[in-house]
């Protein structure tokens, strides 16, 4: 299996620098503009399975694509929710404290958001689960997101050496399926045993 991600189109709350999150979001005209773009520098790829958050601005960003190819939303591939902070400007709170910080389970708490934790094993679960259904065939599979899941599967490449990266919007960049779906599946595993003690 060959695995393409790519981030939704440019929306008004990017140009703005507010916190999305698990809001709909609204494309620009630029974000339109990115999205067919998408549509066209995808079809050389030979997709045959299309993913995608079912958040209002990831399907926007899908409407420019073949009327014909079978896309599947899904609220899995969501961003992460950031609770009381959703369409507040970044420069107003504490948004460098939610991403690998030791204050963020706390802060995540504080705000109702989703936990980093909570989010990157979702994202690891998605990984294995889809690498359990088509990873021994030759599917080339595009994912379409968010920028926050983009980097938990960067997370999932390197775990020990991870950098955020700003992923431009609608460009399909593409992961190393198989390396994201072994360090999915230790994350996973050990997150199991860890509950069975007491």
């Amino acid at each position: 299996m060959k695995l393409y991600i790519a981030r939704h189109g440019e929306t008004e709350e990017n140009k703005e620098k507010r916190i999305l999150g698990s809001t709909p979001g609204t494309l620009t005209i630029e974000g339109r503009t990115q999205a067919s773009l998408l549509a066209q520098n995808v079809a050389p790829l030979s997709i045959d399975l299309t993913f995608a958050s079912d958040l209002q601005r990831v399907r926007d960003t899908c409407e420019p694509f073949d009327p014909y190819a079978m896309i599947t939303f899904t609220p899995l591939l969501r961003e992460r929710s950031f609770g009381d902070w959703e369409g507040q400007l970044r420069k107003e709170v504490n948004w460098q404290g939610l991403w690998e910080s030791p204050d963020e389970p706390g802060l995540s708490t504080e705000i109702n958001a989703e936990p980093l934790a909570d989010f990157t094993r979702r994202i690891a679960r998605f990984a294995a689960s889809l690498h359990n259904a088509l990873g021994d065939t030759d599917k080339v599979v595009l994912l379409v997101s968010h920028i926050g899941v983009m980097n938990r599967f960067n997370y999932l490449s390197a775990p020990d050496s991870f950098e955020y990266i700003e992923y431009p919007n609608a460009e399909a960049t593409e992961f190393d399926i198989e390396t994201i779906v072994q360090n999915s599946r230790t994350l996973l595993a050990s997150r199991q045993t860890k509950s069975k003690l007491p």
